[in-house]
């Protein structure tokens, strides 16, 4: 039994770049619109890509907080459940990013990941039976999991970041010649 809620399997990571690609079309218009020719469009670009661009999650394995505490765990014998004695045992692991990626599914998955985020950490964990390679077993498939999430989703950020120049700069060039036109029709009224 895992510990926790399901991690990353919210909204799809491309419906979030989608809709942070649509916040750039009005953060576009209205820089352009406040900007009185004082910045040049790679300026303007610039600036926009650093608001739109994204960090990925970044988990320090190497300082991992252990704890196993008495639980009860539930085996299953033909046909009923029994609860008998285990084994809790967490992980958790401090993280730096923005704690609302856990909740965002990559484009590559797989089983579910289950944990607790709070605080600046992730905790993972599982209830077991009290037997160490059982214990060992477990939390080194989670562990994997949870590096295996993580990495695919920082291919996945990687991607729009680098994404984000070529769109960004057509933007703001649409959206300039836009804004132009709107002060030519002004001039000629």
């Amino acid at each position: 039994m895992y510990y926790g809620q399901p991690l990353f399997t919210g909204e799809y990571i491309s419906d979030h770049f989608d809709y942070k690609k649509r916040e750039l079309l009005n953060q576009a218009q209205h820089l352009i619109e406040d900007n009185n020719s004082e910045m040049t469009e790679d300026q303007l670009a610039n600036k926009i890509i650093s608001h739109a661009s994204m960090k990925p999650l970044a988990i320090d394995f190497d300082d991992v907080d252990k704890a196993i505490t008495p639980a009860k765990i539930f085996v299953r014998d033909y046909e009923r459940s029994v609860e008998i004695d285990g084994v809790q045992v967490v992980f958790t692991y401090p993280f730096k990013g923005d704690s609302c990626l856990f909740r965002i599914q990559p484009t590559t998955k797989s089983s579910p990941l289950h944990g607790i985020v709070s605080n600046g950490s992730v905790s993972i964990g599982v209830k077991c039976h009290n037997d160490i390679e059982e214990i060992r077993r477990e939390m080194k498939a989670q562990n994997g999991l949870l590096r295996k999430y993580v990495e695919w989703q920082r291919a996945d950020i990687e991607r729009y970041n680098e994404s984000l120049r070529n769109y960004v700069s057509d933007v703001v060039r649409e959206k300039q010649k836009y804004v132009d036109g709107i002060k030519r029709l002004k001039d000629q009224l």
